[in-house]
């Protein structure tokens, strides 16, 4: 019991910085800096179901201070339904099925990676603190997808083909590229069997971010008697 106290009062105090300046969670109205970078806040449509809104910058003020004009901060910190982590840049394939084209975070959300991958990622709610879960998702196009061409530029870009559809090794139906793709990544963290628990849930993925240069985070919770309700909202921390 001590240990789990202990456990508790460590992890908050190391998280308490962030969770702080994004309190209460939401889009956030003002310039952040690289110390708000970390945490990423959540709404729910209801928790359950693989569906986000977002991401979005929050910021509506003038960072340079220099204009009245809203002027984004640049780092896409809200979402409905979950988090969207740029961990990875990216750049332009030199072959293959993409050759020329672009992918990352960059490419794909206009936002420079600030998360590190392969790290540990938390998740606590408003409402239910540690008892929430998470999806932790990485997302690449099957070879056969064709990069997105803009009509304009003629620019071309791969995002990855929105079907988290991983390869399970021991599974004999499953067939790279055919019924799924052993690029894409899937963690699944379940909520914490403590009701109300008020250690932060985590996970940490053993494999790399999407192809849009994101881990990709969807918030669900089990809605029974160990897990009553829905997560409200809160913080997704990296």
């Amino acid at each position: 019991m001590l240990n789990k106290i202990f456990l508790a009062l460590l992890v908050l105090a190391l998280l308490a910085p962030a969770g702080l300046a994004h309190t209460p969670p939401g889009p956030k109205n003002f310039c952040e800096s690289p110390p708000d970078w970390s945490t990423h806040d959540y709404w729910t449509q209801g928790g359950v179901g693989r569906v986000i809104l977002g991401p979005y910058d929050g910021n509506g003020t003038s960072c340079s201070h220099t204009s009245i004009v809203p002027e984004y901060d640049g780092h896409l910190e809200f979402a409905i339904g979950g988090a969207y982590l740029a961990a990875d840049n990216g750049g332009v394939y030199a072959s293959g099925p993409w050759a020329g084209a672009s992918w990352g975070s960059q490419a794909c959300f206009g936002e420079d990676a600030d998360h590190t991958p392969m790290t540990t990622i938390y998740i606590t709610d408003l409402v239910t603190g540690g008892s929430v879960g998470m999806d932790i998702t990485s997302d690449y196009a099957r070879d056969a997808v064709p990069a997105d061409t803009d009509p304009t530029t003629g620019a071309q870009t791969i995002c990855g083909d929105h079907l988290v559809e991983p390869c399970d090794p021991t599974s004999p139906t499953d067939v790279d590229q055919v019924t799924c793709n052993s690029h894409d990544g899937d963690l699944t963290v379940m909520p914490s069997t403590t009701l109300l628990d008020p250690v932060p849930n985590s996970g940490t993925p053993t494999f790399g971010p999407g192809q849009d240069g994101a881990y990709v985070i969807f918030v669900f919770a089990n809605v029974n008697s160990a897990h009553p309700g829905a997560p409200v909202a809160g913080h997704i921390i990296n």
